[in-house]
């Protein structure tokens, strides 16, 4: 996961210093990019509980998980505690494709 966006948000935190007081995220929302699909993730806190849904419908699925790594920071993966299970994702074939019509027509 890029880590970009935390890099430019710290420095951001930096130039314009403390000048308010802590406040309360109840919910964030982030457009999450997972092998070139982008979906829509929301991480909300409901009576303490998180609460995770993406717009692929899945509340556990890779975009999910990329937007938990990224609030968690890099250092989430260092609990030695086996990972729980993950969905799997069709991949794309590899298998020879047919060539294209219209490459060879140019």
């Amino acid at each position: 996961m890029s880590t970009r966006l935390r890099d430019i948000v710290v420095q951001r935190l930096r130039s314009v210093g403390s000048r308010t007081s802590e406040g309360a995220v109840r919910r964030l929302t982030m457009d999450i990019e997972v092998e070139g699909c982008p979906e829509m993730v929301t991480l909300s806190l409901r009576d303490g509980e998180l609460q995770c849904v993406s717009s692929d419908g899945l509340n556990d699925g890779p975009h999910v998980i990329a937007a938990l790594r990224f609030v968690a920071g890099n250092d989430a993966f260092a609990d030695s505690s086996p990972p729980g299970p993950m969905p799997s994702i069709p991949g794309r074939s590899l298998a020879a494709r047919p060539p294209n019509e219209l490459a060879e027509a140019l």
